[in-house]
């Protein structure tokens, strides 16, 4: 999970939208997060493909997780994974 701004997280999901997590998030978007020592309270959603936010979701989780940097193609699992955006209260 990364934060992509103030108030928003993003994931994504190797599993797409067959995850367990992403099913039940779908089906109950409301969230609780832990971060630290931090609790907050959101709304899940998964991102829209082929949208910037699409493009910025794969961009830095693939940086954060698999060494991603400007003029590398993006890892397979990155490609692949479904975006996840999480709006906290």
């Amino acid at each position: 999970m990364v934060r992509a701004r103030r108030g928003s997280r993003l994931s994504l999901s190797g599993g797409g939208d067959r995850a367990d997590w992403v099913r039940n998030l779908k089906k109950t978007p409301e969230v609780r997060l832990r971060i630290g020592t931090r609790r907050a309270a959101g709304r899940a959603r998964v991102v829209r493909s082929g949208t910037t936010e699409d493009k910025v979701a794969r961009e830095l989780l693939d940086g954060k997780y698999q060494g991603w940097r400007e003029g590398k193609r993006l890892s397979g699992w990155a490609k692949g994974a479904l975006p996840v955006a999480i709006e906290i209260a």
